[in-house]
């Protein structure tokens, strides 16, 4: 569970950055998924360079409906679910996942406890790293992502 403030969650542990090759890796990967077709390219280097991954064991809960959480996440590697008032609605498993975004565009609560299925990678990005780097289009492509999951719930919804 994560404690109000700027410190990362208590349940994943720090992973070691590595060198340019590995930032690559993690570049290539994220640039494949659909979240990340929009992000500049610059952007997205500047924002692998101070990341920071961390893991998550199965049954960890990163995120807790109610409570505030000062990250937004992007999923690396595992599954989450998704949880609204102790009600299962979905899991997530792609790489390149956002998670906590409306929380942290807000500054609010979190609207859904989120659950590691899996053991999970997850990249933790604060407002500090935003500053860090000194680029904010990183909203804008935070508003771009949401604008597409309000879209996609729409059509589903209208299906119904």
């Amino acid at each position: 569970m994560a404690e109000q403030g700027n410190q990362a969650p208590d349940d994943g542990k720090d992973m070691d950055q590595g060198q340019d090759d590995q930032y690559s890796g993690i570049i290539d990967k994220l640039r494949m998924q659909r979240n990340f077709e929009h992000m500049p390219e610059e952007m997205l280097k500047k924002l692998v360079r101070v990341m920071n991954v961390t893991h998550f064991e199965h049954g960890a809960i990163l995120m807790e409906q109610g409570k505030r959480f000062e990250y937004t996440c992007i999923l690396l590697k595992g599954r989450v679910a998704i949880f609204v008032d102790n009600k299962h609605l979905l899991n997530l498993r792609r790489t390149g996942e956002i998670i906590g975004e409306m929380s942290f565009i807000n500054e609010g609560p979190c609207s859904a406890t989120v659950k590691a299925e899996t053991e999970c990678d997850i990249i933790l990005i604060s407002k500090s790293t935003l500053t860090e780097i000194g680029d904010t289009n990183f909203y804008i492509w935070l508003c771009r992502v949401l604008s597409d999951k309000l879209k996609r719930t729409s059509m589903l919804l209208s299906q119904d």
